[in-house]
């Protein structure tokens, strides 16, 4: 199912409309693109699919029009790639000269090595004699602003130098290998070049024109090019989303479509496809509040698509308890039923448990359109956009929401977000909004003054609070904001100081432009806490304090008005802590919960007031309370359950494991945690059944989002199967020898995402992989495996279960497969100072790497191949030192130099008459 371009208009009150367009400033819109950028689009459309010499034409037709230096770039590597080297090295020379980028050199460098004809810039003579190429400096490799490290990495070491060192050795290289680096490069810098803002419009346009022609696949190619220029853009967020869903991949496009109605509460036709995606996920709530909102927005909309929807809604509708149907699945995984049958019954579960599922994005969302509503129907009324406003400061915090459950990934937040500051810039315009109607407007000014104060503007808050002070100073509502002002001045100074005291995670995203797409990079970076930091802390805390006792006046005039109620409590709660009185401050804070149990600003106070005084444990157990308000979670159970198994304290830690899988049964980490548990206690059965029943229910929701076979092979984020994979491995290994043929069946799945994982997705952290380890040492802090070294580890689990079936041959190709996600030879490894830059970000571990090296050496030992043997057992392709199976490895080491002994020995007569070659040795002359 698709909607059509036509629906996507919408209408809006000019006041709305000009307010939340602002949530859109970094989406410019789709005006024309000049002739010459046109012609440019087509010749990097045709690097990219290989057709080079109509790549030339295009560019010289855009030369024509606009010599742009960009231009002859792209023109002088689609003449590199199409071996016309100096018609190619003059237009990269021509670029060089105006370009402030090193790219041009690079593929200069490149052409060079590829082709032996070489400028004059680039050669020695030595002395007297040819030029000879010197070859391409080390820094040309190191990233920088122009191109990252990988990049020029592969175009210099993978694609062209190859080509070198078969020349200077006298031989030949093999030009299938050469064509497929050269179509990999050429993909990879049209990419980049696409992914130019100036591009985006036309790249909008075109997906415009795909997606009225169901052209899904061909959509998503084209609108990963706008998100970096558009990120706030809703028809492009709509468009990705809907051509997911067309795709069967109903979870993935609820989340895009729910990102658009943020920033565009009223686009009718994302409702629509909402409402199709939710009820495909077995969630009637949902469906039917998005085909309510239908029936006001659009009627003739509604009436088209209702019967629709209802049929999907029956569809997929399970109406069982998610908690009975849990404990029937887990009894099932222990009486050893078939993982499809766990499959199903999972599926199941997944369906019941998805209509009372809380989600903290579509609540976000629905706020937002209620909000828009009510200012479209009362655009005079100030008070509705000043809270607003005030909605959007409370909420663009996203630390606030969201799990911290595996050791340095830290806080996952519940929904996406541009930036804090777009949200708080968001925030002030529409009080300024507000204040244009009335420029006296007390909410309006003290929500600006709490927006400022968040985006570390003290001076200007403070001014606004004065002058609301001077209009009002009488004013309850005035009095009651000043005092809240000031007390989130100083809780910031605490939070800020909390996180100086504590080890904390960071995470930062950017997007990469590589050879087989344009996708987001998650790069986590984990910090202890450093004298200075702490030092910086007590001076914070001092601050605080001392803002507080400044603040008192101000606070106890607030406090006579608010006394009793809900606010009043939060406040006096601020105040005790403040003075040490911790008792007195939960006691209000309790108070505050009971009397309003849904007021996310109390329970978060008292979240807040337990991790002040050092309750961590009290601390995370109130944010599991709060986050439930908004979404359903178990992951501050789960990060409870994580510390106790660590600490060896099974009873806390299953009581943790039985409260997560309360707050949400479809969590398959508490099953996996189970079986580590199990472990922990010697019971390798119940394990067993854990991970199984982990398996199946991750299973289930991979499926969930891959309803049809054109949805289900398109790429998806690596974390997204790091759980997967993990109890793939770990389940298809514990029957490995017992029982070959369920091991296959366990394990192919798993490697077969080796074939699907693009190259460049394999650095990322597989934090959903981890499982509590006693074992572990406090330091360093645990850290994940990236997504190269889990799959190298499910290939060869199941290269080892084609070798105990009796398929040698079929192990040997998963082994060889396992050991190409290694380092290639010739690549020097090179990085910089940035973590996420080098051209090794992508390498598997060495440990787990030495268990391919080490089943294909003993298979090539078996077929009497000496040297094979010695080459599958390198050991610098992957990242790190090899820590375990050393005595191992030594002795098979041991036996390729016995088994090259036996040959040499061999008499040289018998040699011949066998016709047998030594691998490895150099043939003798008969």
């Amino acid at each position: 199912m698709f909607f059509r371009a036509e629906f996507i208009m919408w209408k809006m009150a000019s006041f709305a409309r000009k307010v939340f367009l602002l949530a859109c400033l970094l989406s410019p819109g789709s005006a024309a693109v000049p002739p010459g950028l046109e012609k440019y689009l087509a010749g990097i459309d045709a690097i990219r699919q290989g057709r080079y010499a109509d790549a030339d034409a295009s560019l010289t037709a855009a030369i024509g029009i606009q010599p742009d230096a960009s231009f002859y770039l792209a023109r002088g590597v689609a003449r590199c790639l199409n071996d016309q080297p100096r018609e190619a090295l003059d237009d990269l020379q021509r670029a060089k000269q105006t370009l402030r980028s090193r790219e041009p050199e690079l593929w200069m460098h490149a052409t060079e090595a590829l082709s032996g004809v070489i400028v004059s810039a680039h050669a020695f003579s030595g002395g007297g004699g040819p030029l000879n190429y010197m070859g391409i400096p080390g820094h040309m490799i190191q990233g920088g602003a122009d191109y990252p490290t990988d990049y020029a990495s592969f175009v210099y070491y993978e694609m062209a130098a190859p080509s070198l060192r078969a020349r200077e050795r006298g031989e030949r290289v093999s030009a299938e290998e050469t064509l497929e680096a050269k179509k990999q490069a050429g993909a990879w810098f049209a990419n980049r070049a696409a992914a130019r803002s100036d591009l985006a419009p036309a790249h909008l346009e075109r997906a415009r024109a795909m997606h009225a022609a169901s052209q899904f696949p061909a959509v998503l190619d084209t609108m990963q090019f706008v998100r970096a220029a558009m990120p706030g853009n809703a028809e492009a967020l709509f468009l990705t989303g809907d051509s997911w869903g067309a795709l069967g991949r109903p979870a993935s496009s609820r989340k895009l479509l729910t990102r658009a109605l943020t920033l565009q509460p009223n686009y009718a036709i994302a409702y629509v496809a909402r409402a199709f995606s939710a009820a495909r996920m077995g969630d009637e709530r949902r469906a039917l509040a998005d085909l309510a909102v239908i029936q006001k927005m659009d009627p003739a909309a509604a009436g088209k698509y209702r019967a629709g929807i209802e049929k999907a809604i029956a569809a997929n509708k399970v109406t069982a308890d998610p908690q009975q149907l849990y404990n029937s699945l887990e009894q099932a995984a222990r009486d050893g039923a078939a993982i499809e049958t766990l499959v199903r019954q999972a599926t199941d579960m997944h369906h019941a448990a998805a209509n009372g599922r809380k989600r903290y994005d579509e609540w976000y969302q629905d706020q937002m359109r209620q909000f828009d509503q009510g200012i479209r129907a009362n655009p005079r009324d100030p008070a509705i956009a000043a809270k607003a406003a005030r909605f959007v400061i409370d909420e663009a915090n996203l630390r606030k929401r969201g799990e911290d459950v595996e050791p340095r990934r830290g806080i996952v937040p519940y929904r996406w977000q541009i930036s804090e500051v777009v949200e708080l810039q968001f925030a002030i315009a529409l009080c300024e909004q507000g204040l244009k109607i009335n420029p006296s407007h007390t909410a309006s000014l003290m929500t600006k003054a709490l927006a400022l104060e968040s985006l570390n503007r003290p001076a200007d808050a403070e001014a606004i609070v004065n002058r609301v002070l001077q209009l009002a100073p009488r004013n309850p509502e005035a009095l009651k904001m000043r005092a809240e002002f000031y007390v989130a001045r100083a809780g910031n100074l605490y939070a800020a100081a909390g996180g100086l005291r504590s080890p904390r995670s960071e995470t930062s995203t950017h997007q990469e432009t590589r050879s087989d797409g344009v996708y987001d990079v998650h790069v986590t970076t984990y910090y202890q806490p450093t004298q200075g930091a702490l030092a910086q802390a007590s001076q914070l805390e001092a601050q605080a304090a001392a803002l507080m006792q400044r603040s008192s006046a101000a606070i106890q005039a607030a406090l006579a008005v608010t006394r009793g109620t809900v606010d009043g409590l939060i406040m006096q709660a601020e105040v005790d802590a403040s003075n040490g009185r911790g008792p007195a401050a939960r006691t209000a804070l309790e108070q505050a919960i009971k009397m309003s149990p849904q007021s996310l600003e109390a329970n978060w106070a008292l979240t807040e007031l337990f991790r002040r005084t050092g309750q961590a444990d009290l601390s995370d157990q109130q944010r599991g309370i709060t986050m439930n308000l908004v979404q359903t979670t178990g992951g501050w159970s789960l990060r409870q359950a994580w510390k106790r198994m660590v600490e060896h304290n099974a009873p806390a830690a299953t009581l943790a494991l039985q409260t997560a899988r309360r707050q949400d049964p479809t969590d398959a980490r508490v099953a996996a945690y189970s079986g580590e548990l199990a472990l922990q206690q010697g019971n390798p059965r119940e394990a067993q059944a854990q991970f199984r029943l982990a398996l199946a229910m991750e299973e289930a929701r991979y499926r969930l989002d891959a309803l049809n076979a054109a949805g289900a092979v398109l790429p998806r984020e690596p974390e997204e199967a790091a759980l997967l994979l993990a109890m793939r491995n770990v389940t298809g290994q514990a029957v490995l020898q017992t029982d070959p043929a369920a091991a296959l069946a366990l394990l192919e799945p798993a490697a077969a995402w080796g074939n699907r994982t693009i190259r460049s997705a394999r650095g990322a952290d597989m934090y959903g992989a981890m499982l509590p380890d006693p074992n572990a040492p406090v330091i360093p802090v645990p850290a994940p495996d990236n997504a190269a070294t889990l799959l190298v580890r499910v290939i060869t689990s199941y290269g080892q279960a084609l070798k105990a079936a009796g398929k040698t041959t079929d192990a040997q190709e998963q082994f060889a497969l396992a050991l190409s996600y290694g380092r290639k030879r010739g690549v020097v490894m090179i990085g910089t100072g940035r973590r996420d830059d080098s051209n090794f970000a992508n390498l598997p571990s060495n440990q787990s790497l030495q268990i391919a090296q080490t089943e294909m050496a003993r298979v090539k030992l078996e077929q009497r191949d000496c040297q094979g043997a010695a080459d599958a057992l390198q050991s610098d392709q992957g990242v790190g030192p090899v820590s375990r199976g050393l005595e191992e490895r030594n002795a098979l080491f041991e036996q390729v130099r016995n088994c090259m002994d036996r040959r040499n020995e061999q008499p040289q007569q018998q040699q011949r008459k066998m016709q047998i070659r030594i691998p490895g040795l150099p043939r003798k002359n008969k």
